[in-house]
C-alpha cells in the first residue's frame, strides 16, 4: 500500500508546499523483500577490547554475503553500524563504543541500521559491568533519536554471558545463556539473527 502523503511530498510540486508550509518530509524507507540482499552496502564492525563476539561478527557478515570492514573510511556510507559492547565491564570502558560511534555517525546512510551488542545487564559478572551494559539501552535511544530522521533504526539486542551463540525468532534474540533481549524491527532482527 503505498503512503499517499509520502508520495505527495516527494513529487516536485508537493515538495514545493511541504516546503513552503512548513509541513514534515518523511524519508523514503528502503524495505527489504525476499530474495533480495540482506543489507544493499557495507556494514562498519567495530568492538570493544575483550570483546566475546566481536571476531564472529566479520565472518558472519562474509558467509551471509554482507560485506563488512572494521575501520573506518572518511567519506564513505555505511548501512549498517554494529558494536559488540559485551567486553564493556565498567563505564570507563563505554568510552570505547563513544569512540567507534562519534565519527562513525554521521556515515550512516538513510535506512540504515546501528546495532549495539552487549551482555544482558542481569547477566553481569559484577555490579559495574551490569550498570555499564545497562547504559547501552540509553545509548542506543539516542542514537535512535539521532539517526530516525533519515530512516534509520537503532536497536540492541543482548547475548549471554558466557558468549555463546546468538539467535532470533520472531523479534526475541535468545541467547544461548537463556538471556533475551530488545525486539526490533524485521531487518534489524534479521541482522541480528547473523551474529
Amino acid at each position: 500500500m503505498t503512503d499517499r502523503y509520502q508520495s505527495l511530498a516527494h513529487n516536485p510540486i508537493g515538495k514545493f508546499i511541504v516546503t513552503n508550509l512548513g509541513l514534515p518530509n518523511p524519508p523514503v524507507l528502503e524495505r527489504w523483500t525476499e530474495g533480495t540482499p540482506l543489507v544493499k552496502g557495507t556494514v562498519l564492525v567495530g568492538a570493544a577490547p575483550k570483546s566475546t563476539i566481536g571476531a564472529k561478527l566479520t565472518a558472519t557478515f562474509k558467509s551471509s554475503g554482507i560485506e563488512s570492514v572494521g575501520v573506518r573510511a572518511d567519506g564513505k556510507k555505511y548501512k549498517g553500524l554494529v558494536f559488540d559492547a559485551t567486553g564493556i565491564t565498567d563505564t570507563a570502558g563505554l568510552a570505547d563504543m563513544q569512540q567507534f560511534f562519534t565519527p562513525a555517525l554521521r556515515s550512516l546512510a538513510g535506512s540504515g541500521r546501528l546495532i549495539v551488542i552487549g551482555t544482558l545487564p542481569e547477566q553481569a559478572k559484577t555490579e559495574t559491568a551490569a550498570i555499564a551494559q545497562r547504559a547501552l539501552e540509553g545509548f542506543v535511544r539516542s542514537a535512535g533519536q539521532a539517526v530516525g530522521g533519515t530512516g534509520s533504526t537503532a536497536g540492541a539486542t543482548g547475548a549471554g554471558g558466557n558468549g555463546g551463540t546468538v539467535t532470533l525468532t520472531s523479534g526475541t534474540v535468545t541467547a544461548s545463556g537463556g538471556a533475551t533481549a530488545v525486539g526490533a524491527d524485521t531487518q534489524l532482527a534479521q541482522m541480528a539473527r547473523l551474529v
